[in-house]
């Protein structure tokens, strides 16, 4: 069950970086407003950071087994990385080309899920 689970919301990830990248890509034609793609992508991503560490902590206060402080420190640098990742390839798709680039780069949420 967990499988299809995280399968389901692997696909919602990916709809909903399109929407962002979409959204992004009208703000940044329209000259009226002074939304940036970084301070986009950065808002959501303190979002999903704040949520992720809220449940991270509830399940290592509870003893979940594998959230101990190995795992915890290897969630932080992970986390830090797709952000980087994540702010390069927004940047690169409202840029350029979104069609190819939104196939390459959030097609990561499949293959974390699958391995």
């Amino acid at each position: 069950m967990n499988k299809y689970i995280s399968i389901a919301l692997a696909l919602c990830v990916g709809v909903g970086n399109s929407m962002q990248t979409i959204i992004a890509k009208f703000l940044m034609k329209d000259p009226s407003t002074r939304f940036g793609v970084v301070s986009i992508t950065s808002d959501v991503g303190l979002l999903f950071g704040i949520i992720s560490l809220s449940f991270s902590l509830y399940y290592y206060s509870v003893g979940a087994p594998s959230f101990n402080l190995y795992n915890l420190r290897l969630i932080l640098i992970s986390s830090i990385l797709a952000m980087n990742c994540w702010l390069v390839g927004q940047n690169a798709c409202v840029r350029g080309v979104a069609g190819p680039a939104l196939s390459i780069i959030y097609t990561s949420c499949f293959f974390t899920t699958l391995f």
